[in-house]
């Protein structure tokens, strides 16, 4: 290096080092962007599986229900067939 020169006064006519800045740039932000898309798809993919989950309970709890519904009418039917026979 010539005296009274630093490495801050080191530059090159066909910005290489500045090219090579831009490179990693792209490349990290590539990586960010395909890191957001897996992110956001992971989400859905868990969202939907959450809302299947709670579809399956909602069903589950709805057939209980009817079924009781079902029963103690079949219960009232019964017993009003026994007032009416006596």
């Amino acid at each position: 290096m010539q005296p009274g020169r630093s490495l801050l006064d080191v530059y090159d006519k066909l910005d290489y080092l500045s090219s090579l800045g831009k490179t990693q740039i792209a490349a990290v932000q590539r990586d960010a962007d395909i890191g957001v898309a897996e992110a956001e798809r992971d989400a859905g993919i868990r969202e939907a599986e959450c809302k299947k989950e709670m579809m399956d309970v909602k069903f589950l709890a709805d057939t209980k229900m009817a079924d009781s519904k079902r029963e103690l009418e079949l219960q009232k039917a019964a017993f009003n067939q026994e007032i009416n026979t006596k």
